[in-house]
């Protein structure tokens, strides 16, 4: 069991804002967060039929594809990206460009709006990551602003060939579910370089394990409990 003072303390990211009080993704979810004392929220963010971003997980909002919805026609629950990166303020924010069908360039078309919409805001370039499991999405990116911090996701085992290809690409990050980490991939990640942002932990124990062999990042469903545990 670890005692005592971490030696690394990394930051705590809301899952989707802090939805053990509000219903995910919703500026009440990511005003929650912020008083929760989280250092970031991590949000879902997809295009719509007439090329506003709005923050939902899924692809569908009742049982219609979110990309073939037009903006008024969005329920009212389900915020503008504009809407909730105001809500999230003054705390930092991973926005995850969901792809589901990467031959329809959506992703690409969400980027190119994402970039535009960030790149106007008051909030410096480091305040926001960008993080997918499709490295297309993540290079439209880099191309159009280099600014910005990217992360590649990954859930799938083995995790080396998802290392080496954000390595390679020389992305800050790589974002691995919670399940893929061991000491293995923390050293390979120290020894190239790059980032850790570790999805989803919501074992207290495990956090200070992942804080103690230094990941950079944690996002969590419970980000109270977390950065309490942190603390100890």
């Amino acid at each position: 069991m670890l005692c005592g003072k971490l030696p690394n303390k990394p930051a705590v990211f809301a899952h989707r804002g802090d939805w053990a009080q509000e219903r995910e993704n919703t500026i009440g979810a990511f005003r929650a967060a912020v008083e929760a004392g989280a250092d970031g929220i991590e949000l879902d963010v997809r295009i719509t039929r007439d090329g506003r971003l709005v923050v939902h997980h899924d692809p569908l909002i009742e049982q219609v594809a979110v990309s073939r919805m037009t903006y008024p026609n969005i329920p009212e629950w389900v915020p503008s990206l504009t809407d909730a990166l105001d809500a999230c303020y003054p705390l930092r924010v991973n926005i995850e460009v969901k792809v589901d069908d990467a031959a329809s360039g959506l992703a690409l078309r969400t980027v190119e709006a994402l970039n535009e919409l960030l790149r106007v805001r008051a909030e410096a370039p480091e305040n926001w990551v960008i993080s997918s499991f499709d490295s297309r999405a993540l290079d439209h990116m880099r191309f159009l602003n280099s600014n910005f911090r990217l992360g590649l996701l990954c859930w799938k085992k083995p995790w080396q060939p998802s290392m080496e290809h954000a390595v390679s690409k020389g992305y800050s990050a790589l974002h691995p579910h919670e399940g893929l980490v061991d000491a293995e991939l923390i050293e390979s990640a120290s020894a190239a370089g790059i980032e850790l942002c570790v999805w989803t932990v919501n074992d207290p124990k495990r956090a200070r394990g992942l804080a103690a062999a230094g990941v950079t990042s944690l996002i969590t469903d419970m980000p109270a409990v977390i950065r309490n545990s942190l603390n100890a």
